[in-house]
């Protein structure tokens, strides 16, 4: 569990989505899912994972194309799927993840704060939610080097 003195101590799991390039699968393979990522000129696919305040992973998936927006890759899970429909049991009460903008903000989730000027209150927030979200960023870092 992440700690902290401006609140953020009910915290779970640090979560974000990493592209990790691969070989184009067949036809045969996958019909359904497009894997080519424009944007990157790559064939992709989308890494979730999870990791606590020590940056151990605690729950990773795999299986859907680059092409899918963090938020959208997670609804479709079953860990997500139980979280939306307000299925806690994977979840104590009063915890929370926390994730970069690419997710939608839940009960279950904090986001970042939109926008450029960002003063007072929200402001500590930002910094405190910036603070604790890199630890996912710096576990996947030292995970793929």
């Amino acid at each position: 569990m992440l700690r902290s003195k401006a609140g953020f101590d009910r915290i779970c799991l640090a979560v974000d989505g990493m592209l990790v390039w691969t070989v184009q699968p067949t036809s045969a393979d996958c019909k359904e899912l497009q894997f080519h990522c424009a944007q990157k000129d790559k064939v992709d696919m989308n890494l979730m994972a999870g990791c606590d305040h020590m940056r151990r992973f605690w729950w990773s998936d795999i299986r859907h194309p680059g092409l899918m927006l963090d938020y959208l890759a997670f609804a479709t899970l079953d860990l997500g799927a139980e979280l939306e429909h307000n299925n806690n049991n994977k979840m104590k009460p009063g915890y929370t993840m926390v994730g970069d903008n690419a997710w939608v903000p839940r009960p279950w989730m904090a986001t970042p704060i939109p926008g450029h000027c960002i003063t007072g209150t929200d402001d500590a927030y930002y910094f405190y939610h910036s603070w604790v979200r890199i630890t996912i960023d710096r576990a996947i870092g030292i995970f793929v080097h």
